[in-house]
């Protein structure tokens, strides 16, 4: 048996790979043993993997073979020897491929149009949210959680926090435990969000603007502090440096939009807009997009691979204060 579980909204991917390994275990082995993570990177060689699937489970009918990053990371010369070796695995082995390639990007993959067909293939391709879709997605979240909320609460979480799965369900989850089964109400979200939106990134724009190392990590600590974890300060460091780009890139172009207009242009709270203005004339654009740049790379790096989150936060941090 195949699956194929992909797409760029890795967070529900990440949820269906969670679902399928505790199907397995439920199902074949409560112990786990059974289970092989792979990770594939330019380092993993095909002959060790062959050995790990070349035996039979261990008392179990089944064996669990999750396969990360091998369909996107596999270049066509290596394609041919994983390609036999994947074959002449036996039907005891369930193999997942497990990656973040778009759909359109899957199709083109020589695993792909080799393993994606036949009676025990299934395909799950997880691609993210249209607009209707993302607000019936918080709203399903916050009714697991339950949370109580209506329509206006979900149209400013999605309003604030955007097309991001990872981050809106972080914040579902605290607004669910601050509520306690009461019903939200749009004080209550201001109250969980105001330390967890933009606004906490401000103090600490302003410290890595100005180059005070010292005090961009005495900030960076207090967020943690605040329960903030370094996956969250990840994403909202990441949407930082976008917006500052967007801004500067709107900017050039209309330089004489104001901050309602900018809002409206970039789908972004006016107040985000006044409050980011006075930084986007203390970073270069050249330098902003090369920041730009390298956030997206270690994002890749962090959703492929098994790099701790504080790490890359850290050395984003390094990277901005050198800009």
């Amino acid at each position: 048996m195949k699956l194929f579980v992909f797409g760029s909204n890795t967070f529900l991917a990440s949820q269906k790979l969670k679902e399928i390994r505790l199907r397995f275990i439920d199902r074949f082995d409560k112990s786990a043993i059974n289970i092989i993570d792979f990770c594939y990177d330019k380092s993993s060689k095909v002959d060790d993997f062959s050995i790990l699937v070349s035996s039979p489970p261990f008392l179990s009918e089944r064996r669990l073979v999750i396969l990360r990053n091998l369909l996107s990371s596999l270049t066509k010369k290596d394609s041919k020897k994983w390609v036999e070796v994947l074959s002449s695995i036996n039907n005891d082995h369930i193999l997942v491929f497990y990656d973040d390639c778009s759909q359109k990007e899957f199709l083109k993959k020589e695993l792909a149009k080799q393993f994606s067909q036949g009676p025990d293939v299934f395909l799950y391709p997880f691609e993210d949210f249209s607009t209707s879709q993302l607000f019936a997605w918080i709203s399903n979240e916050a009714r697991e959680h339950q949370l109580i909320c209506d329509h206006r609460i979900i149209t400013e979480l999605s309003y604030r926090l955007g097309n991001d799965p990872w981050l809106i369900h972080q914040e579902v989850t605290k607004l669910s435990d601050y509520c306690l089964g009461r019903a939200c109400v749009m004080q209550d979200l201001e109250s969980i969000l105001r330390h967890s939106f933009d606004d906490s990134m401000f103090p600490f724009l302003d410290a890595l603007t100005a180059k005070d190392t010292k005090k961009a990590f005495t900030l960076l600590e207090e967020q943690r502090k605040h329960d903030a974890d370094d996956y969250f300060l990840w994403v909202m460091l990441m949407r930082q440096i976008k917006l500052l780009l967007g801004m500067t890139d709107y900017l050039e172009k209309n330089p004489r939009a104001g901050s309602q207009e900018i809002a409206g242009a970039l789908a972004i709270p006016p107040f985000v807009v006044q409050k980011t203005l006075p930084f986007v004339k203390k970073f270069d654009r050249s330098k902003l997009f090369l920041l730009y740049q390298r956030i997206f790379t270690y994002d890749h790096l962090l959703k492929r691979s098994k790099i701790l989150p504080h790490i890359l936060v850290e050395k984003i941090v390094f990277d901005i204060l050198k800009a």
